[in-house]
């Protein structure tokens, strides 16, 4: 939360709307438009003697320190026909970096109508990976997603996922993708390996794949507040291995980040420190 009566100014509020082409599903050529938007804020007021209190054990001359965490967006391209050794830069630099995501998304599939490109993510026939964060291969060793021994499809990446959510034991954050929706790939089903084929157009919001990674269990920090590594002066690679049948279109690489942020308010004026 975040004391409204300690600053200065107000809260600027920014909204980036989506194109409609990326935002709805439609098989129609009817325009789309917003026509009515309503922002809900929870806001606690305080008694003055419940202020009385809280002012005692923050001064005014003193700093607010609040902690919050803070996503990041990062991109890049994976060219159609790729095969083989796929390396990707990771400009994820923070000094406290939490989880690192990766959503692959059909890059044209974000210029049709028909198709929900935001919701809809494949896996480009990738069959191993890892992150590399300076000296360090997170984790230990390749999470392998094709595997010829098992029927399992891609199960060691999906276990991933469920860890980097904390949804082990949780009966309040079970998957809500199953194995049918999570096993999609950019070639034929292969039912010996447990693995679909990519759905199309209006049946691609059954398309669930994603790429997940826990970083605060290799945090070397005895801290309460900052749990993650620190990234500030290295470099996060993703490093994957394609399968040689390579995707059949040109492919956007989705990288979110999620890491720890300090809010100052000093003077009336709030700053991040990330």
């Amino acid at each position: 939360m975040i004391p409204l009566g300690k600053l200065k100014s107000d809260i600027e509020f920014i909204v980036l709307l989506e194109t409609l082409v990326k935002s709805v599903m439609t098989s129609s050529t009817t325009n789309w438009s917003i026509i009515n938007a309503e922002l809900v804020l929870e806001i606690i007021e305080l008694s003055d003697t419940s202020q009385q209190i809280v002012d005692s054990f923050s001064p005014p001359d003193r700093p607010i320190y609040i902690h919050s965490n803070e996503w990041r967006y990062f991109s890049n391209t994976l060219p159609s026909g790729t095969t083989g050794n796929f390396t990707s830069l990771v400009s994820a630099r923070y000094n406290s970096l939490k989880t690192l995501v990766l959503l692959p998304q059909l890059t044209s599939e974000t210029t049709t109508k028909n198709s929900y490109s935001v919701s809809s993510r494949i896996n480009p026939n990738i069959i191993s990976y890892l992150w590399r964060c300076g000296g360090s291969i997170i984790p230990n060793k390749s999470v392998t997603l094709r595997n010829d021994n098992t029927t399992g499809g891609f199960s060691e990446a999906f276990v991933e996922v469920i860890k980097t959510f904390h949804g082990f034991n949780n009966t309040f954050c079970r998957p809500m993708i199953g194995a049918a929706e999570y096993n999609i790939w950019d070639q034929a089903t292969n039912a010996t390996l447990g693995i679909n084929t990519k759905y199309a157009n209006t049946l691609s919001f059954f398309n669930g794949f994603a790429i997940a990674q826990e970083l605060e269990v290799y945090s070397t920090r005895n801290d309460v507040i900052l749990q993650g590594i620190n990234t500030i002066g290295q470099n996060i690679f993703f490093d994957c291995n394609i399968d040689t049948t390579g995707p059949t279109g040109s492919y956007t690489l989705n990288f979110f980040a999620n890491f720890d942020v300090i809010l100052v308010i000093e003077n009336g004026v709030m700053r991040m420190i990330p």
